[in-house]
C-alpha cells in the first residue's frame, strides 16, 4: 500500500518491496514500530505503535496529508458533517460495524486513498459511490464483500475486497492495478485480460484457476514486475509452466496442485529469484509422494502440504532456510 500511494521512492538497483521493508526496519530499528509477528523467513508480518505515537501521527496526517480518519460509532451522526470533510480530505479511513456509505456521488472529491474496514456490508456496497474519486490510487475494501467491481478508476493501484463472484469483469484492464487482492468463496476464473497488466506486482485470490493455458503461453506479455502470486490452482504442468514463463521475476509463489499423474516425472523450472515457495495437494488419493522436481537455484522458504516426504527426500531439502512438510 505504500508503494501504491507513492510513499516509496525508487532506487536503482533495488526493488520497491526491499526499499519499503527498510523503511519498516528502520522504524522499528528506532523503537518507534514494535514488530509483533514475523514470517518463518524473518519477515515482519504484523506491527503495532505506542498509543501517543499513534495519535501524533494522526493528527500529523491530518494536517500534512488531509487524512480523514472517521471510527463510526451507531449512536452517532456524522451525515451532517462528512460532506464537508470529504471535500478536504485526501485519504480517508473509516472503521464501525454500523457505518452505511450512505450517496458519495454527491461528493467531488480529491481522495486518492480509501480504507473501509466494517464486515457488515455485505450485499450492500454499490461500486457505483466510488465513480466521482476520479483520482483514487487505493482502495481498500479488504473486509467488506462487493458484488461489482469498480471499473472507471483510471489512476488505481492498489483494491482489495472480499466476493461471491467467479469471474471478473473482462474490462478489468482498464485499471494500472500494481495490486489486486480478493477473497473468494468459490474457485474464480479469471480472464485472459488480466495476464496483459504489465504493472501487477501483488496479485493475491483465495482460489482462482486458468483457462485456455495454452492461449496464455502464445499471446501474454512479460509480467516483468509480477513478484508475488497466491493462491491459483494448477492441473497440469503446462498451466505452472505458462506462469512460469508469464512472470520471470516472480519472488513468491503459493499454489494448489490436483492429479499428480499428470506432473509425474516433470522437472519444474522455477523463476531464479524465487525465495519462497509453498505447494498444496489438492484432492488426490493413493499416492501422496512428490511426483516431480523442483528447480530452483535460490529458494529459500519451502512449505509442502499434504504430501508424504520421505527421509532421502528430507534430506535433500536442507539446505533450505525454513522447510515444512505436512500430510
Amino acid at each position: 500500500m505504500w508503494i501504491s500511494e507513492g510513499f516509496v521512492k525508487s532506487c536503482e538497483g533495488k526493488n520497491l518491496e526491499d526499499i519499503a521493508e527498510g523503511y519498516l526496519g528502520n522504524l522499528i530499528g528506532r523503537n518507534l514500530v514494535m514488530g509483533t509477528k514475523r514470517s518463518s523467513g524473518g519477515k515482519i508480518k504484523a506491527c503495532r505503535i505506542h498509543d501517543l505515537l499513534h495519535d501524533f501521527c494522526k493528527e500529523r496526517a491530518k494536517e500534512e496529508m488531509r487524512l480523514l480518519w472517521l471510527k463510526w460509532d451507531q449512536n452517532a451522526n456524522h451525515s451532517s458533517c462528512l460532506y464537508g470533510h470529504m471535500q478536504l480530505a485526501h485519504r480517508m479511513c473509516i472503521y464501525g460495524e454500523c457505518y452505511s456509505p450512505g450517496d458519495w456521488r454527491l461528493c467531488q472529491s480529491y481522495v486518492v486513498s480509501i480504507s473501509l474496514h466494517n464486515n457488515h456490508l455485505s450485499g450492500f456496497i454499490d461500486s457505483g459511490i466510488f465513480h466521482n474519486f476520479k483520482f483514487l490510487k487505493v482502495l481498500d475494501l479488504e473486509f467488506t464483500r462487493i458484488d461489482v467491481f469498480p471499473t472507471n478508476l483510471v489512476y488505481l493501484r492498489y483494491f482489495a475486497a472480499e466476493t461471491s463472484k467467479y469471474s471478473i469483469i473482462a474490462n478489468i484492464h482498464s485499471w494500472k492495478l500494481e495490486t489486486l487482492k480478493l477473497k473468494t468463496f468459490g474457485e474464480m476464473s479469471l480472464p485472459m485480460i488480466l495476464w496483459e497488466m504489465d504493472t501487477l506486482r501483488h496479485l493475491h485470490i483465495s482460489n482462482f484457476s486458468f483457462t485456455r493455458a495454452k492461449q496464455l503461453i502464445e499471446n501474454s506479455i512479460k509480467l516483468h514486475d509480477l513478484k508475488t502470486l497466491s493462491n491459483p490452482y494448477f492441473s497440469c504442468v503446462k498451466e505452472v509452466e505458462s506462469i512460469l514463463r508469464t512472470a520471470p521475476n516472480l519472488r513468491e509463489l503459493r499454489c494448489e496442485v490436483e492429479g499428480v499423474d499428470s506432473f509425474q516425472y516433470y522437472v519444474l523450472n522455477f523463476p531464479a529469484r524465487i525465495e519462497t515457495l509453498k505447494i498444496h495437494l489438492r484432492y488426490t488419493f493413493g499416492t501422496k509422494t512428490i511426483p516431480f522436481r523442483i528447480s530452483a537455484p535460490n529458494l529459500k522458504n519451502l512449505t509442502l502440504n499434504d504430501f508424504t516426504c520421505i527421509l532421502s527426500t528430507y534430506q535433500k531439502l536442507l539446505r533450505f532456510r525454513t522447510f515444512k512438510c505436512s500430510n
